[in-house]
């Protein structure tokens, strides 16, 4: 098989899940257009200004979340709401998952309402990192529905890191420790799950998701636990890749969401914010009881690079230890394919290439070309 095809199969393998389908039923689209090209990014986008038209397309199986707005003409979003939960109720369709905008008050006054037919609500005007956020959280909700077509194990390798990385990252425990369960469940059951060959349906089951934490952060502990699996590690060493990966970003839960989400490229003062991560991810690990050091050394060290050019600290090779080594690869890998509100994702032939460039300067050699084997022979996964 030549590059060209190599390259044009790994990209219909990545649009395989059809991108997710998102219903705007919105009075003024203007008013989102701060996030419309972000959202386009990431999924397809009917947008519907009128509220019977919003009913109809609703009811509609195509569609796997929804903005509904208070306001709008015709018919009030409430109503929209409630008749488009009737009317997929009677065809035997699954709930739509549903994110609900309107004013402080109108939020307040129905609150009983959207607990009951909506996922979320917002009251409006918002900061455009502060709806994305919650409306990936909403999409979401379809998405894990396809989590049914995996194993007993590698749907509880999705459901434990799903719930402690939500725990670990929570930005109302800013200055809380890690607790040992947190992470020692995660790395056991995706240990366990590499060991069986389990992981790779797991990280392409990644691919439907939206949440950029819980994917990145899910995905650069299995890169790394896959990898410890495919060159012999043992438990130990495998646990500790799994570790590292799952804790290795955990100081942006300091970082603000208006960075984390934000829709477009950071500015330079917004990137020396975002760096500061790798120091607070630092700081809350060696005041955590009972984490590793191998674990800190991964969460310090995964910006570092080579050269000494890295951040925070500009360690050089031979001052670095294997397993950060491994790391600083897995999380480059993840970011150049990951999908971001201002990118889409990088096709795996596409990531390589730039990695390569990489090669001696910025990432070490010898486990670099042992990981490009292992995703172009398909042991990663497909993404």
């Amino acid at each position: 098989m030549s590059w060209d095809q190599l390259v044009k199969k790994q990209a219909d393998k990545l649009a395989k899940p059809e991108m997710t389908h998102i219903l705007f039923a919105v009075s003024n689209p203007k008013k989102f257009e701060a996030v419309l090209p972000a959202v386009r990014l990431r999924a397809k986008v009917s947008v519907i200004d009128q509220g019977w038209a919003a009913v109809e397309h609703g009811a509609q199986e195509k569609y796997d979340a929804a903005v509904i707005e208070a306001d709008m003409p015709g018919i009030t979003g409430f109503e929209i709401v409630k008749r488009i939960h009737e009317e997929r109720k009677e065809k035997d369709l699954s709930s739509l998952p549903t994110l609900f905008i309107g004013n402080t008050e109108q939020v307040a006054e129905s609150l009983d309402l959207i607990r009951e037919f909506c996922e979320n609500s917002m009251s409006a005007p918002f900061h455009p990192a502060h709806f994305l956020s919650q409306l990936w959280e909403v999409c979401d909700v379809a998405a894990e529905g396809h989590w049914l077509e995996l194993n007993p194990l590698q749907q509880s390798v999705l459901k434990v890191t799903k719930s402690s990385i939500r725990k670990m990252f929570d930005a109302e425990n800013t200055s809380s420790i890690i607790k040992p369960e947190l992470y020692e469940d995660c790395s056991r059951v995706l240990v366990e799950a590499a060991g069986n060959h389990d992981l790779r349906n797991v990280v392409d089951m990644l691919k439907r998701h939206h949440g950029y934490t819980f994917v990145h952060v899910l995905k650069v502990s299995s890169l790394m636990t896959i990898f410890g699996a495919e060159l012999g590690l043992g438990k130990t060493d495998m646990e500790l890749l799994a570790q590292g990966g799952l804790m290795h970003d955990v100081g942006k839960r300091n970082t603000p969401i208006e960075i984390l989400e934000k829709p477009s490229q950071l500015d330079e003062r917004e990137w020396v914010e975002m760096k500061k991560h790798v120091i607070l991810s630092g700081s809350i690990l060696r005041a955590s009881p009972g984490i590793p050091k191998e674990v800190i050394n991964i969460a310090e060290r995964h910006h570092e690079k080579i050269d000494g050019t890295g951040y925070p600290n500009g360690l050089k090779g031979g001052q670095m230890d294997d397993l950060s080594l491994i790391s600083a690869i897995m999380d480059i890998y993840s970011a150049l394919t990951d999908k971001r509100s201002y990118k889409q994702a990088m096709i795996p032939q596409k990531a390589l290439s730039i990695m390569d460039n990489m090669v001696g300067d910025h990432i070490e050699e010898g486990f670099y070309y042992r990981f490009k084997e292992m995703v172009l022979d398909g042991c990663m996964g497909d993404v």
